[in-house]
Order: C-alpha cells, then structure tokens, then sequence
C-alpha cells in the first residue's frame, strides 16, 4: 500500500440539483454543469445521491466512500453552505482502495480503534469475547498489508477515525467537566 499524499484532494461545489458549479481541480473543469455523482461508479452513485440529498434536507454534514468512474477510491464529506448559487461543499480525499475489501464488522473495529479504545473496550463495546477482536484486528491487518499492530492503528487513525460526529472518543464525551465559574 503506497501512502497518499495531500495532492490527492480536491474540492467541489455543487448546486442545489447536484451539478458541478465549481472544482479545486482543473481537469475537472469540463465537468462543470454535470451532476457531481455522474463521476463515481454506477454501484455507488444512489448511496452518493443520498448523501447529497440528505445533505441539503437535513442541513447536516455527511461522509461518504465512492469509486471514481476515472478510478481512484474517494471519502468525501459533505457540507451545507445554503448560498443562492450553491448549496453543498464537498471535500474528497483518495483514500486506500484496501479499505473496500474490509467487512462492515472489521471497518467497525478500526472505527473504535482510531477513537482510542482498547481491546477489552472494543470487545464490550462489540459485545463480542477480546479473541473475537483479535481475529477481527487481525484480519483487517493482513487484507490491508500491514505488517504490525501498530501500523494498523495508525492506518485506523488517518483513514477510519470518523470525521462527522464528535471528535472526542466516546468516554472523554461521557464525561461532564465543570465549567469556570464566572466572577
């Protein structure tokens, strides 16, 4: 697995129908007018469309992994801007293509994972035994080519940490700090 560099992102602006109103990328220009899911593969353009949809309705970011028609795997995280000419901003970064051949099981393990919890806490968390989590970690580790434990939790971190949500790991939130009193 080659690691990504930052000139792998772009971003986009859409309208209010989902056509492409503007690009960070110039090969991209041509694309301008055409609705932004024509460029991901057939199997991912409704769940794109979706996330577009309940982007705009909802008013609320979302977060979304898709093949480009042109190839590429992509995240892209999509905001509101609610402007007259614009209504969605979406930032798409090429992600390891690795991640598509993980289980919906094991994604949820690097999930927890990239939010700091142990392996007992991932277990509870999981309702499963921390065996159970091993073999799950495990696997995840050997489809993406890693060759320890702790490259995997740096590729959990950079890759599986959830970006729409609270960026604290679930505990730190659970906790209540006092406020400064005010004088």
């Amino acid at each position: 697995m080659s690691p990504l560099g930052p000139e792998e992102s772009h971003v986009l602006i859409c309208d209010w129908k989902g056509r492409l109103q503007w690009s960070s990328k110039a090969e991209l220009y041509p694309a301008y007018g055409e609705l932004a899911w024509n460029y991901v593969v057939e199997g991912d353009r409704e769940r794109y469309r979706d996330a577009f949809s309940r982007t705009l309705t909802q008013h609320r970011r979302q977060q979304i992994d898709v093949e480009c028609a042109f190839g590429g795997y992509y995240r892209g995280w999509l905001w509101p801007l609610e402007w007259p000419d614009a209504a969605v901003c979406i930032l798409a970064v090429k992600i390891p293509r690795e991640l598509k051949l993980l289980t919906p099981r094991e994604h949820e393990c690097l999930v927890y994972l990239s939010r700091g919890l142990s392996v007992n806490d991932l277990a509870r968390k999981l309702d499963v035994s921390a065996s159970t989590v091993h073999t799950l970690l495990r696997r995840a580790r050997v489809k993406l080519k890693l060759r320890s434990s702790e490259e995997l939790a740096s590729f959990a971190a950079r890759y599986c940490f959830p970006k729409v949500g609270p960026l604290m790991p679930p505990q730190a939130a659970q906790r209540k700090r006092p406020r400064p009193a005010m004088h």
